[in-house]
């Protein structure tokens, strides 16, 4: 970082005081050796081993009052605020920015303080964060050359950290293993690999910071057991990390239960209907339904070995899921059990256009008027908030659009193009659809005409007569212009007029005047003698 002295130059930087930031990782070891010599500092490099995290000036700051600088005046105390650029594809923590001043004879600055210092948030990956320095330097005298800043940054990936939980059950059920992951950066996408007794069972992907993994049933043996969870993060994710042992246990029961599931799914804008079926017929206990992995509905009673759950219209998205029953029994003789896995499907809500152009034939140019409603499912269901119909030629090209209202009504007003040619001009109707509702088209044809001819007639210049000669007649007077009379009653159209005379003879004054003048010399000389006594 570059400090010019008052009176010095304007440097060409607008970010605050005239800086060049020189980077310590990249000294040789040579000059680095000179620092630790020179300023008793030790040269700091980065933990990443490299330059992809490193720090630059933002602005020089008053100790004292706290305010930005523009230039540090002699005898004043400041410190640095600088910015942390993280040049790596995955967030970074700084642990620690150490910085100097190099000084000179002629400009010296010395270190007379310290200060808490403030470490910048966690770093995003090519992003940037700002940062206070810990110490407080003085400029001691009038500065002829420039000074330099230097620091060294100190980073690490953000750490993470994972837990484990398993839940004690009867064997016969599933086995649910879930981990928690936690980090300083706001996401932590991969995938936990989870082992039991020492072997890895599986893996599953983080969703909002929580991984689940569920194994069927019978898959681990009676009696107790551990688990550990291993956090494994995608590229721009903070640091993976391993969870501590968790115990749970496998309970050995008398006899055993069967659980079947069947789904009933449809549209996004219906119900899906779940029943669990338990035997034996006069089991006790309740069952739960767990969705995609994760999450997990209230547990519902048992009735007469049967479990039954509704999802109300929308509380899925469109797409595949899959769903899991686990009925846990409230006797302790038998065992509860799982389902197998079912895999289901919510689909989009069906749409279409009922739709008029007016009208039917047009000119290029032209108004158009297309009208009409967007029939959501069987009718009787509004469409989603916000949405609009579009009114798009054959290339695509938008010649409306229209918001639709609470029925589905719409009206939009439009033209013909300038350019179009005579014959079937095709005009589109679009909904777009949303990612719960299709879209819909609709076509129609409009026919356009050419433009009718005009009915104003044209004005056609009138042909000038070549007079007959009469011998009889005198003469003909020739007018000063050169223009020659004819016998038509119209009278042509007048000549332009002449520029003024003066205008006229204004190119020729000087070469006139010069020769005039030429002429005047030579009569004079040719008439010169000397005279004599």
């Amino acid at each position: 970082m570059s400090l010019r002295a008052p009176g010095a130059a304007s440097p060409a930087s607008d970010r605050g005081p005239a800086a060049r930031h020189r980077r310590a990782a990249a000294l040789g070891c040579a000059l680095a050796a000179a620092a630790v010599w020179l300023l008793g500092v030790p040269a700091p490099v980065s933990a990443d081993g490299d330059e992809d995290v490193r720090a630059e000036v933002v602005a020089f700051v008053d100790a004292r009052t706290g305010r930005e600088l523009g230039s540090v005046e002699e005898g004043q105390e400041f410190w640095v605020r600088y910015a942390v650029d993280n040049e790596f594809a995955h967030p970074v923590e700084v642990t620690a920015v150490t910085s100097w001043i190099n000084s000179s004879s002629d400009c010296v600055v010395t270190t007379v303080g310290s200060r808490p210092g403030v470490l910048p948030e966690p770093v995003a990956p090519g992003g940037s964060a700002e940062g206070e320095d810990t110490r407080v330097f003085v400029r001691d005298g009038a500065c002829v050359s420039e000074l330099e800043w230097e620091s060294g940054v100190e980073s690490e990936r953000v750490p993470s950290s994972v837990s484990v939980t398993a839940d004690d059950h009867d064997h016969g059920e599933s086995t649910r293993l879930e981990a928690e992951v936690s980090s300083r950066w706001s996401e932590t996408p991969g995938s936990v690999e989870f082992t039991v007794d020492g072997r890895v069972r599986g893996q599953s992907r983080v969703r909002q910071g929580t991984a689940v993994l569920t194994l069927p049933p019978e898959t681990i043996d009676p009696g107790p057991h551990k688990v550990r969870a291993r956090y494994r993060p995608a590229g721009d994710g903070p640091a993976g990390s391993t969870s501590t042992t968790t115990a749970f246990e496998v309970e050995r029961v008398d006899e055993g239960s069967a659980t079947e599931l069947d789904v009933r799914s449809g549209r996004f804008d219906e119900p899906v209907r779940l029943r669990a079926d338990v035997s034996p017929a006069d089991a006790e206990g309740r069952v739960r339904f767990e969705f995609d992995g994760g999450a997990r509905t209230e547990k519902v009673t048992l009735r007469d070995g049967r479990a039954l759950l509704e999802i109300d219209p929308g509380e899925l998205s469109v797409g595949e899921h899959d769903v899991v029953a686990t009925f846990t029994s409230a006797d302790d003789d038998l065992a509860g059990s799982s389902s197998e896995r079912e895999t289901f499907e919510v689909r989009q809500v069906p749409t279409s256009l009922d739709t008029e152009v007016a009208p039917a034939q047009g000119r290029p140019g032209g108004p158009l008027t297309v009208w009409g409603r967007l029939v959501v499912g069987d009718g009787r269901a509004a469409p989603p908030e916000g949405s609009r119909v579009d009114v798009l030629d054959r290339e695509g090209d938008e010649l409306g659009t229209a918001r639709l209202d609470g029925r589905g009504a719409f009206e939009v007003s439009a033209r013909v193009p300038e350019l179009v040619e005579p014959g079937q001009f095709a005009v589109f109707v679009s909904y777009p659809g949303t990612a719960s509702h299709a879209g819909a088209l609709d076509e129609h044809a409009v026919e356009v005409v050419a433009p009718r001819p005009s009915t104003t007639p044209t004005p056609t210049p009138s042909a000038t007569p070549t007079p007959t000669p009469d011998p009889t007649a005198s003469p003909t007077e020739t007018e000063p212009s050169g223009a020659t009379r004819t016998g038509t009653p119209e009278a042509a159209p007048p000549s332009p007029e002449p520029p003024p005379r003066a205008a006229q003879d204004r190119p020729l004054r000087i070469p006139a005047a010069l020769g005039l003048g030429l002429v005047l010399l030579s009569t004079l000389a040719a008439s010169w003698r000397p005279w004599s006594r």
